[in-house]
């Protein structure tokens, strides 16, 4: 069934086109290229065998994954740090 307007409106709030609970998706330029993030969320639908051939075709545990997962949580850090530092008054204004 194709999606028109009046049928996308039909929809409840919290469903996207992809069926997911949770659809974020976002674009942002970095050093001149072009990168995309999206965060996916819902029931899982899939059966236990197309879990085990997915999981074998996209390991979570890749060097770009473990980058991304490192650098986020240096940079929350950080946030944290500055947030604390303020709020205790370590740095004064």
């Amino acid at each position: 069934m194709a999606l028109s307007p009046a049928n996308e409106q039909n929809r409840s709030p919290d469903q996207s086109k992809s069926g997911h609970a949770v659809n974020i998706r976002f674009s942002m330029p970095f050093f001149g290229r072009r990168y995309f993030l999206a965060i996916l969320g819902g029931s899982e639908k899939r059966s236990p065998e197309r879990r085990t051939t997915d999981r074998g075709s996209h390991p979570i545990k890749t060097t770009s994954n473990i980058l991304f997962v490192a650098g986020f949580a240096v940079i929350f850090y950080i946030i944290a740090f500055i947030a604390i530092a303020i709020q205790s008054s370590i740095v004064e204004f």
